[in-house]
C-alpha cells in the first residue's frame, strides 16, 4: 500500500458496546483508566447526548517474519487489534457505555484527524486458527492475506466505527 491514511483521533476502529441497562458513565471513571496511552474522555453528559473524545497516542510500525514472509504490524499501545482473519491486522479501540433503556442510540463522528503515513508497508494479516498437523498440537496460527482485502483500493476497515447495542 503506498500510503495508509491513519485517523489519529478515531482512525483505530472505534467500537462502541452499548450495555442496556447500566447506570450513567461519568467521565471520572473514564478518566481513570490504566493506560493512558489511549484516553477517552466525556466532554458532555446531559439529557440530549453524550459527547466523547477518543484520543490515541503515537503509533508504531514494526517489521514483523511470519512464515518466512516480511510484513509490517501496526501498533497502538493501549489497543487490541483486529481479527478477521487474511484481513489486514489494526489496532482498534473499544469502550463500554450504559445508557437508559428508553434511550435512542446514534453514533456521529464529529471530528476525524488524517494523516497520511509517506512510504509502503505490506501489514500484517489477522491469524486464523492453522488446521492440526500429525502432532494434533493446538495452538498454531496462519497467516494467509485475503487477496480480496488486499487488493482492495477501498479503506479498510470501511467505518471507523460501530455501534453494538445488547439488551
Amino acid at each position: 500500500m503506498k500510503a495508509i491514511i491513519i485517523r489519529r483521533a478515531i482512525h483505530f476502529l472505534l467500537v462502541l458496546a452499548i450495555l442496556l441497562p447500566l447506570r450513567p458513565v461519568t467521565s471520572a471513571q473514564l478518566a481513570a483508566q490504566d493506560d493512558p496511552v489511549v484516553r477517552l474522555q466525556v466532554l458532555r453528559s446531559d439529557e440530549h447526548g453524550l459527547l466523547l473524545e477518543l484520543v490515541t497516542g503515537a503509533y508504531t510500525i514494526q517489521p514483523v517474519d511470519r512464515d518466512g514472509v516480511d510484513y509490517d504490524a501496526l501498533l497502538l499501545d493501549g489497543a487490541s487489534l483486529t481479527s478477521q482473519p487474511g484481513a489486514p491486522q489494526l489496532p482498534q479501540v473499544s469502550a463500554l457505555i450504559g445508557v437508559p433503556p428508553e434511550a435512542g442510540l446514534r453514533l456521529n463522528i464529529l471530528a476525524e484527524d488524517l494523516q497520511p503515513v509517506p512510504g509502503s508497508y505490506r501489514l500484517l494479516p489477522a491469524p486464523a486458527p492453522a488446521p492440526l498437523d500429525g502432532d494434533l498440537a493446538p495452538g498454531r496460527l496462519a497467516y494467509q492475506e485475503d487477496a480480496l482485502a488486499y487488493a482492495s483500493l477501498q479503506p479498510y476497515p470501511g467505518n471507523a466505527d460501530r455501534l453494538v447495542e445488547d439488551g
